[in-house]
Order: structure tokens, then sequence, then C-alpha cells
């Protein structure tokens, strides 16, 4: 279950980032 969690949540950091990076290039 912990170990679980940690995957979910790495995933959604990466996506998070990704999406701020997407964001960054469209507003240049």
């Amino acid at each position: 279950m912990g170990l679980n969690s940690i995957n979910t949540n790495s995933g959604a950091m990466i996506a998070l980032q990704n999406l701020n990076t997407t964001n960054s290039e469209l507003q240049v």
C-alpha cells in the first residue's frame, strides 16, 4: 500500500512538472 502510494505520488509529480513545462513554453 505504501509503495503503491509512493508510485502514484511520483507519477503525479512528473505529470505536474510536464504540465508546468508546457504552460511555460506556451507563455513564452
